[in-house]
């Protein structure tokens, strides 16, 4: 399998995570883009599993 086929399924992984988190929060994109510091548009697009950053993910990870 090639790296970037690996970023993809990851990335669409890590999208899926996201999503399931907000709903088990009960969480709207607004919400997280407040929580993130990002805007609302930011957060769609990290929601569709693009321009996700590692850094991110450990905000999303340690939660409210």
């Amino acid at each position: 399998m090639r790296a970037a086929q690996v970023e993809t399924r990851t990335s669409t992984y890590v999208a899926e995570e996201v999503r399931a988190m907000m709903a088990r929060r009960r969480m709207s994109g607004a919400g997280l883009a407040r929580e993130m510091g990002l805007s609302q548009p930011q957060i769609a697009a990290r929601v569709r599993g693009e321009d996700v950053t590692e850094s991110e993910l450990h905000v999303v990870g340690k939660g409210s």
